[in-house]
């Protein structure tokens, strides 16, 4: 592994001086990291270098001058003196010599941060630079809660962070942008108005109570508009408008104030991959980290946290968790294909093999249909879908217990999904342990398709479709709904023996 490509360039001017060349590979020295490179970040700053705009400051090391700062990827090889870093570990990264655009990049220590679990790589290879300077000119303006913060160029790398990190801290925000991107705005919870002629107009519209900071992350006039509009100097943020700052006195806060950006990368990275939650214990809201939450098969951190007084913080919580989940943020990737399939039910209803992949639409129509043939897509006209789910757990038993059931009694292996190894499919068999079909004991255990409580009013029963689910036939209580559950769980424990546990959790009973 001598050498590899890289982007190299040997004059200043546009994208046509890049050239992909053979370049040797640099083994890591001292406090170094040797790293392959998943993915590599296109910055403006980045732009401007190569086109000899800011030769002043960041002349090009011409011949064989490379490009790129940001990164992600993973460690290879380290160096002598390296700490809690290995090879194979998953990082975040710049390189102060902009030579990320490479297969490999040769990187100290301190300029690298673990990649949380679950964070795409390409987010991730868009956040060092971008990030520290957002999370820098938030910090400058400091916005709190019900403030009216603007942001300007909103939707581009800088804008869009700088915008969910104000609010996150509890401001209205208004994002300026172009039309095409107002939609993406939206989705955030920005509120964007339109740049061009007419702005401060359309500002005032927009926030008649005033503006209380301004985020620039544009130029050419935006820290005047904020003037105009009546925002204190000290509460607007340039990250570009060099001759603002010395005519009117703003700040000017990005990555360079941040002494140490490593800490600062890291923090939103995990936001980016996270649960914001309430902590029962701590008394305030927290974002949880993917790396925290522990997500396995049916299992988390949250849902230890009812019977592990470890993640409890010294207590168990039944029967509700430690933590009250507000919001979620999930990372897909736009693809046409989707995931390898692996649910057996799927891949026959696709007619193809496990671990195939399949046009994403074809997959989404065959889980729907899946799931409205048992009554799981809700349809107003349609009482089954009237439904709180799978209401009750598949028992596991013990081989002792499942050799009381009857010869046709499903029997199934019971996985433990927490200790999957790297690199397998599977997840390893718990030796001693039976699981066996939670809707076979209801239906065998004298309870149908429709079932309701007898002499009752009917308005809760068992799906017409589905054992598993207790559905509302229009105006159901909770009581209703209760009492087919203790008479479900009452006659399947007198007939086997066996006591089912319901999925949903009764508060106040």
């Amino acid at each position: 592994m001598s050498m590899m490509k890289a982007v190299r360039f040997d004059e200043y001017g546009d994208s046509s001086v890049l050239q992909v060349r053979d370049a040797p590979v640099a083994p890591p020295g001292p406090g170094q990291m040797l790293v392959e490179v998943a993915y590599a970040g296109i910055n403006p700053g980045e732009i401007i270098i190569r086109e000899g705009v800011m030769h002043d400051f960041f002349p090009g090391n011409f011949p064989d001058e490379g490009q790129g700062s940001d990164f992600s990827g993973t460690v290879v090889e380290v160096g002598e003196g390296v700490n809690d870093v290995k090879a194979g570990d998953a990082v975040i990264g710049m390189s102060d010599e902009r030579s990320a655009q490479a297969e490999y990049v040769t990187i100290a220590q301190e300029r690298l941060v673990p990649m949380p679990e679950g964070l795409d790589p390409a987010v991730a290879a868009c956040l060092y630079v971008a990030g520290t300077t957002a999370w820098a000119a938030v910090g400058a303006v400091a916005p709190q809660s019900g403030e009216t913060v603007v942001v300007s160029a909103a939707a581009g790398g800088v804008g869009l962070l700088a915008a969910q990190l104000a609010r996150r801290a509890g401001a209205d925000v208004i994002g300026i942008a172009g039309p095409s991107s107002a939609q993406v705005l939206r989705d955030i919870g920005v509120r964007p108005v339109e740049y061009g002629d007419g702005l401060v107009e359309r500002l005032r519209a927009a926030a008649p109570s005033g503006i209380d900071a301004f985020i620039d992350c544009y130029g050419s006039g935006y820290v005047e508009a904020a003037l105009e509009l009546g925002v204190k100097a000290e509460r607007i943020n340039t990250i570009i408008d060099f001759e603002a700052v010395q005519l009117h006195g703003v700040q000017m806060a990005g990555m360079a104030v941040i002494k140490d950006p490593a800490p600062v990368v890291s923090r939103i990275a995990e936001l980016l991959a996270s649960v914001r939650a309430w902590d029962r214990a701590a008394g305030r809201t927290v974002h949880i980290p993917l790396a925290e939450l522990h997500l396995t098969y049916r299992d988390s951190a949250l849902k230890r946290s009812l019977t592990d007084p470890d993640v409890g913080a010294g207590r168990t919580w039944g029967p509700t968790g430690r933590w009250v989940v507000l919001s979620t943020t999930f990372h897909v990737r736009q693809a046409s294909l989707s995931a390898p399939i692996a649910y057996s039910q799927l891949a026959a209803a696709l007619d193809v093999d496990m671990g195939a992949r399949v046009d994403a639409r074809e997959v989404r129509e065959a889980v729907l249909a899946l799931r409205r043939s048992k009554g799981m897509v809700l349809d107003a006209a349609d009482h089954d879908t009237w439904s709180a789910g799978s209401f009750f757990t598949n028992p596991i038993l013990t081989r002792a217990q499942a050799a009381t059931l009857p010869e046709d009694a499903p029997r199934f292996p019971v996985t433990d999904h927490t200790r999957v190894v790297a690199g397998t499919r599977g997840a390893p068999v718990v030796d001693g342990l039976v699981k066996t079909s939670a809707a076979w004991l209801i239906d065998h255990a004298g309870f149908p398709k429709g079932f309701s409580v007898s002499g009752g009013s009917g308005r809760a029963s068992l799906s017409t479709k589905h054992v598993l689910a207790l559905t509302n036939r229009g105006d159901a209580t909770a009581d209703d709904v209760a009492a087919l559950r203790d008479a479900i769980v009452a006659g399947v424990r007198e007939r086997y023996g066996v006591t089912l546990v319901p999925e949903p959790v009764a508060v106040g009973w």
